[in-house]
């Protein structure tokens, strides 16, 4: 494929949705950061709690929930903006004559579908990344890949997927005694640091991977305003 093949006129804007998921993402950042903080203070409490140490912890641990909400709805709306923005990400490679090894709603289905979530998102990721390079390269002969890419979306999935099994295996511990839900709650603390690097690396892979997307689309901006002059 060459230059001339290659049809933008069909590409749509994908800046705003990508700034859009960052932000949640930052929101997400931070409430789980208030909700680990508040968590660890609510961990040493509740073991004196559970010692007779102190006599109530009601207020804190209405605080405590309620940063753990926040972060659960922040979580939702990164599902939501992460996903309007990857689709779009993957399915403009096709609106410019790019193919793509799978239909662009894969890019959503395939972290939903059994198994195939166990490989999909990871090779949708991969591709984006390959394809967009692959592109700047035919309109800007300068560039240069970032072969440090696949390294981050590696780490951003695998991560992802760590994330996943232990939020699980901690949701699923049951309890019945105060030693058991000071325990409960240590497991919590742990899933929710596991999950806050989590979402530092999905941050660092959209920053990483819109790059050649947000080159792209500056390209298309600067031919825009000098077609008129042409």
């Amino acid at each position: 494929m060459n230059e001339n093949e290659l049809n933008f006129e069909n590409y749509l804007p994908n800046e705003q949705r990508k700034n859009n998921a960052l932000y949640s993402f930052y929101a997400a950042f931070l409430l789980c950061a208030i909700s680990i903080i508040i968590g660890i203070y609510y961990y040493f409490e509740l073991k004196k709690y559970a010692d007779l140490e102190i006599e109530d912890i009601s207020t804190l641990e209405t605080v405590y929930y309620v940063s753990t909400i926040l972060f659960s709805l922040s979580i939702i709306a990164t599902i939501i903006f992460f996903t309007l923005w990857f689709r779009r990400a993957y399915a403009n490679l096709r609106r410019v004559g790019i193919d793509i090894e799978n239909n662009d709603s894969m890019a959503f289905w395939g972290f939903v579908i059994p198994f195939m979530n166990l490989v999909k998102p990871l090779k949708i990721a991969k591709e984006i990344d390959l394809k967009y390079d692959f592109i700047l390269q035919k309109i800007n002969k300068e560039h240069k890949q970032n072969l440090n890419n696949y390294s981050i979306i590696t780490a951003w999935f695998s991560v992802y997927w760590i994330d996943i099994i232990v939020s699980r295996l901690a949701n699923k511990t049951q309890f019945i005694s105060m030693d058991q839900m000071v325990e409960y709650h240590g497991y919590m603390l742990g899933s929710y640091t596991i999950t806050l690097l989590s979402i530092g690396l999905t941050i660092l892979m959209i920053r990483t991977i819109s790059k050649s997307e947000t080159d792209l689309e500056q390209y298309l901006k600067l031919e825009e305003l000098s077609a008129p002059n042409q």
